[in-house]
């Protein structure tokens, strides 16, 4: 393999980070944290504003991807990137 190059356990890995960043910020979003947070004063959302904007960038080139990351969920045995305690430890 070459040093470059994903394993399937890596790559399942990133589309497992993926599927689960953009669960997180959807309930951020869905829930409105940010705005409750802001009525409290607080300087947190424009942080996490920050890092949602960045983290959607690099999701954006991963996403090309995303067909080479359910070929490797399938040859470890996963479904579609249902993600098990026992695959992603």
């Amino acid at each position: 393999m070459n040093t470059h190059e994903l394993t399937d356990k890596e790559l399942y890995d990133v589309g497992f980070l993926i599927h689960h960043f953009l669960a997180v910020k959807g309930i951020y979003e869905r829930w409105g944290v940010g705005s409750a947070l802001r009525m409290l004063g607080s300087p947190i959302p424009a942080e996490i504003t920050d890092h949602f904007s960045d983290a959607m960038m690099a999701i954006g080139g991963l996403k090309k991807r995303s067909a080479d990351m359910d070929v490797a969920a399938n040859r470890l045995g996963l479904r579609n990137g249902k993600a098990t305690r026992s695959a992603a430890a």
